[in-house]
């Protein structure tokens, strides 16, 4: 199924028609050299290879072949499993963190820009209200000093939340 063929097309053919020219190559060699070792070592644990479906697609595969010995004669047994759906999830996964990059940077690139735009005029807020509050001491009452000193606060309460909002956007980065 994996490979589009009937069990009657494959029935004694080599498996080398189910590969790739050169991953065909390497397979031929692990097979001579398993032939001549005596002790059934196992020739690929889980090496990633593409196979070639009927319709001449490649198919991402993940093989393990041991050898083993029955009656005397060598005998070879392959696990194949395709693996397209795996590579499929892993190419999302890069690009989900390829976009989580950019992502970051621009939150950074954001925050950053934010934090200095809105830094100037609540320097220039808090900078006035003190001002105001020297300029016109003489002529002020409680409740409008009160309320000098709280724009003072509110701007000051403002500009350390811009600078955390910064540091917040970096974190993981410094």
């Amino acid at each position: 199924k994996t490979f589009g063929h009937s069990a009657a097309e494959m029935i004694g053919q080599p498996l080398a028609m189910l590969m790739e020219p050169e991953d065909a190559a390497l397979h031929q060699g692990h097979v001579a050299a398993s032939r001549v070792d005596i002790r059934g070592k196992r020739m690929g644990g889980n090496r990633e290879i593409h196979g070639r479906h009927k319709s001449g697609r490649l198919v991402p595969l993940e093989i393990a072949v041991s050898r083993a010995t029955l009656d005397g004669e060598v005998k070879f047994i392959g696990l194949v499993r395709d693996i397209t759906r795996r590579k499929a999830d892993e190419a999302r996964v890069r690009e989900l963190v390829e976009e989580l990059r950019k992502s970051n940077e621009e939150l950074e690139q954001f925050a950053y820009v934010a934090s200095h735009d809105l830094k100037a005029p609540l320097r220039v807020i808090h900078n006035a209200a003190g001002w105001l509050a020297e300029d016109l001491a003489p002529h002020l009452d409680d409740d409008t000093r009160e309320s000098l000193d709280l724009l003072q606060s509110r701007a000051t309460r403002m500009d350390h939340l811009l600078t955390d909002l910064l540091e917040h956007s970096r974190i993981g980065r410094s």
